[in-house]
């Protein structure tokens, strides 16, 4: 069995070295499946689809395959892509700053393009699993209605809505065009 897991890096908490059990990462299970290359193939098309949902489809630039860092990218703040594995790809934000060289009331400035981590997905093998611990799809409802219910009072309802409609169309027909 192999697993998609996501890996989102807020930068919010910070992790704590005297509490090891305080987890500071929530990581988020994509998919479960007994095929590692579809896997492979879903955890592309999920940080691609992640870039494309981010930036927009105009505006996003394909650098999962590329190793050149000299790339321009239409817009700013972005997120580009990074293989760092056959099973682990990395998300980084990019966006451009203006830093202050010099000058108090002429200032120079330059422009620096800063990159965070946003995200990790990997495609990890499972050794030991039960399959009581996964999460279930929902039932089935077990009880069907059949038959429609009917109320005592419904054929003085059925009563009184036929005599509404009989005072409508006796109200549109006593109308002059």
């Amino acid at each position: 069995m192999f697993c998609l897991i996501y890996f989102p890096n807020s930068g919010d908490k910070k992790p704590n070295p005297e509490s090891p059990n305080d987890s500071h990462i929530q990581p988020c299970v994509l998919e479960i499946s007994k095929s590692r290359e579809s896997l492979l193939k879903t955890m592309e098309d999920k940080s691609i689809q992640q870039c494309i949902d981010e930036v927009g489809r105009k505006n996003f630039v394909n650098t999962l395959d590329t190793k050149d860092l000299s790339i321009e990218y239409p817009i700013y703040p972005t997120l580009t892509l990074s293989r760092l594995a056959e099973n682990m790809i990395q998300v980084y934000r990019m966006e451009k700053k203006q830093v202050v060289v010099k000058g108090y009331l002429y200032n120079s400035t330059n422009e620096v393009v800063e990159s965070s981590l946003h995200g990790t997905y990997y495609v990890v093998s499972v050794d030991h699993w039960k399959y009581d611990d996964l999460p279930r799809r929902p039932e089935e409802e077990k009880h069907k209605i059949l038959k429609p219910f009917e109320s005592k009072g419904s054929q003085t309802m059925v009563q009184n809505y036929d005599k509404v409609l009989l005072e409508l169309i006796q109200s549109i027909q006593s109308r002059r065009i």
